[in-house]
């Protein structure tokens, strides 16, 4: 076999698999730190937002304009400023993604014109970000259980994010992988369905929890584990002014209600114009553990819904009870993987964010974890072109790291997910206990471990 061992920047090329907002921030890392060559494959189209479509490459657009399954309501907090690099993360709790620790690098790996227009992926982006707290409720007196540290934190949609991460990004849509050939020269060769095959030097997997190159690479033990939890999560516009201020008035931002029969967040998912309260959006979450009953339709699963947050204490009953009977409401799967070893074939072939370590969203992790994936990723590649380690031993380091790190998050957050779930475990929960400190991080996922 041959050997791309110590290969120069311009002779090395990476596949990445996968566009979602790790990969696209590995392209822009990869591009603006080791100046690597780089090939993006994405298997399903992708909404942009509208307000950044016009950003999006001219090649792009058709295919990143089709509706998609992916383009959920989901969001993620990040840290506009920082004081050093070497910062502890502070305590947050934002599902499913703070960017809190992480946005020192992120800083370092997004294109440098990106970082100032980052309001622009703001659920509300008439806010300045500023030092707060996000509340945990009490959901059955309204009193606040913990104020949870959120400095300089502010709420970012995926969508928004993921368009404004896929500026100056040549992603080829429609291209799900179905093969991966380890060639005899020591490149390696990505194979998907529709015919296409592109060679290079590594391929990343930056595709998901449900990560087609894991499932290429061991097997059925790629497949993730689903909680018996029942979790919902919808946009909602309320269409009058006084709900939606009273429905904000949790949180301007992001609120969490914890009740022995059901949890529940508000967030704020979209804020056209300030002074029209009637056209907000907002991101409401219900979860409690429970089978999912596959037979009921949605009037049947939206009258549940209604009926498990009757319980709760304001604003969060009414964020509930007002939704429109038209509501689609679907039930979402969580789940989690524990991270296993898997062959990098002499390091070719890597997994990073999701796709390394998918975890439940109820310690608000994944996107952190993903972001450092990238950072060292890109940090790797820099030492194997400047000669400094050999590609087979820099990415079985970089492997090693991530399956350690992101697997103690995984055990974490899964814990986390039950015992917030759990009225008499409530208190002892990860996060309620520590946050999301990464010192903590460590002991609790080895006390976990050993039980």
């Amino acid at each position: 076999m041959g050997s791309i061992e110590n290969l120069p920047a311009q002779k090395m090329h990476v596949l990445i698999i996968g566009a979602g907002c790790s990969g696209l921030i590995l392209a822009h890392g990869l591009k603006k730190v080791t100046r690597i060559p780089l090939s993006y494959f994405c298997t399903r189209r992708i909404l942009i937002h509208s307000r950044l479509a016009s950003n999006i490459p001219s090649s792009n657009k058709s295919q990143a304009l089709a509706s998609g399954r992916e383009n959920g309501p989901w969001a993620f907090t990040y840290v506009t400023t920082t004081e050093s690099d070497e910062v502890s993360p502070p305590m947050s709790f934002n599902s499913p993604n703070p960017t809190t620790w992480s946005y020192p690098m992120l800083e370092k790996l997004l294109a440098d014109d990106l970082i100032p227009r980052m309001a622009e992926a703001q659920n509300d982006p008439w806010q300045v970000p500023q030092d707060k707290t996000l509340p945990i409720y009490n959901g059955i007196d309204g009193t606040i259980m913990k104020d949870v540290p959120s400095p300089r934190g502010t709420r970012v949609s995926r969508r928004k994010m993921r368009a404004l991460c896929a500026e100056g990004i040549d992603v080829k849509y429609e291209h799900k992988l179905s093969n991966i050939v380890y060639d005899e020269d020591g490149s390696v060769t990505a194979e998907f369905e529709n015919g296409v095959k592109a060679s290079g030097s590594i391929i990343v997997g930056a595709d998901g929890p449900r990560s087609s190159v894991r499932k290429i690479l061991i097997g059925e033990k790629a497949d993730v584990t689903a909680l018996d939890v029942i979790h919902t999560n919808v946009v909602i516009r309320y269409g009058d002014a006084e709900k939606a201020r009273h429905v904000r008035s949790a949180h301007d931002e992001f609120a969490v209600c914890a009740h022995p029969d059901c949890f529940c967040i508000i967030s704020i998912s979209d804020v056209p114009d300030p002074e029209k309260p009637e056209d907000w959006k907002f991101q409401v979450v219900t979860s409690w553990r429970g089978e999912k009953d596959p037979n009921m339709t949605n009037s049947e699963r939206l009258a549940e819904v209604k009926k498990k947050a009757s319980v709760l204490a304001e604003p969060f009953r009414s964020a509930v009870e007002w939704m429109p009977e038209d509501t689609p409401v679907t039930y979402d799967p969580i789940a989690f993987w524990e991270p296993l070893p898997w062959n990098n074939h002499g390091g070719r072939v890597t997994l990073a964010g999701d796709a390394a370590h998918p975890m439940t969203p109820h310690r608000g992790q994944g996107l952190n974890h993903a972001i450092c994936d990238v950072s060292k990723f890109v940090e790797t590649l820099r030492k194997v072109i400047t000669g400094d380690e050999k590609l087979s031993e820099a990415i079985s380091e970089y492997d090693t790291e991530i399956r350690k790190r992101g697997g103690d998050e995984v055990v974490a957050s899964k814990q986390s997910a039950y015992m917030m779930l759990d009225w008499n475990t409530l208190m002892e929960a990860p996060l309620m206990k520590s946050g999301i400190d990464r010192e903590d991080l460590r002991a609790q996922a080895a006390a976990i471990k050993a039980k």
